[in-house]
């Protein structure tokens, strides 16, 4: 056993350029979609020991010197996140630790590799919050409800998140395209009512506003509806000339995505946080009356 006083060493700058070359710019926990470094160059992640660099620390074996503490072979990069998780030395020993890091640095040691290890499917890398209360929500929207009205919402909303998350982000992000689009021409003309959903909008409009191909838009208005999340249908004008339009499903006869696309420009609140990062428990009261 070392006589060595435990002691943290940062690591050499040829060990830090060793991690990175191997770690892919990815956090080394598994699915982890984090990246090491942002599109500014700014490093977003830590540098984290599997056998602590200090007594106290998790892991922490006093029989390693300072320099086995600091070496390539014990150190990992991850996203905060993860760093926290694997604290917990119960569900993470040296050996689960050491297995995550081999089976990381693997994936980058071949192009074959990297191409196969994109084939995933990436909605499960999605860490969504789910309301709990939509407290805020009804407030900025002037709504008052029963407890129990109020409770039954939630879970229809909770329900609804639970079928939105597995829809892929690309055609999230249409959707949620097609929504800002529906709200910033709720007083135009390309707006339409239909008969059970809150608002339609012409699809020649979101076509043109979009620069999409016909057939482009409805491909991905048809995988929409695969989803039950909208779909396209027609209504008459004046004429009895029927026109295509795009609706956005409710939930439960209720216009959610209006409501939500409302609250968002009333707060100056980005609708990506909810259609792309997922984050509905946003809606949610610190002082909830249910």
């Amino acid at each position: 056993m070392t006589t060595e006083v435990p002691k943290r060493l940062a690591p050499t700058s040829s060990t830090v350029r060793e991690l990175f070359l191997k770690s892919g710019n990815l956090c080394a926990f598994p699915r982890c979609p984090h990246l090491l470094m942002n599109a500014d160059g700014v490093f977003i992640s830590q540098i984290c020991h599997i056998e602590a660099a200090e007594e106290g620390g998790p892991r922490f074996n006093e029989c390693m010197s300072n320099e086995d503490r600091r070496d390539f072979s014990n150190l990992m990069l991850m996203c905060h996140e993860h760093h926290k998780i694997t604290d917990d030395v119960e569900k993470y020993s040296v050996e689960n630790l050491v297995q995550m890091k081999e089976a990381h640095e693997s994936r980058f040691s071949s192009p074959e590799r990297v191409i196969l290890d994109t084939i995933q499917d990436w909605t499960k890398s999605y860490q969504s919050t789910s309301p709990k209360n939509l407290g805020d929500f009804l407030k900025a929207l002037g709504t008052k409800l029963e407890k129990d009205e109020q409770q039954e919402l939630v879970n229809h909303v909770c329900q609804y998140i639970a079928k939105f998350q597995l829809i892929p982000l690309e055609l999230r992000h249409f959707f949620s395209e097609a929504i800002s689009r529906i709200q910033r021409m709720s007083e135009t003309s390309v707006i339409a009512r239909h008969s059970w959903a809150d608002k339609a909008i012409h699809v020649e409009d979101l076509i043109n506003a979009f620069k999409l191909s016909e057939s482009d838009f409805y491909k991905r208005a048809q995988q929409l509806e695969h989803y039950g999340i909208a779909s396209i249908d027609e209504i008459e004008d004046y004429n009895y000339r029927a026109h295509p339009v795009f609706i956005i499903h409710p939930i439960e006869d209720w216009p959610f995505w209006g409501d939500l696309a409302l609250y968002c420009e009333k707060l100056n609140i980005n609708l990506s946080t909810f259609t792309h990062d997922m984050q509905f428990g946003k809606l949610d009261s610190s002082n909830p009356e249910i």
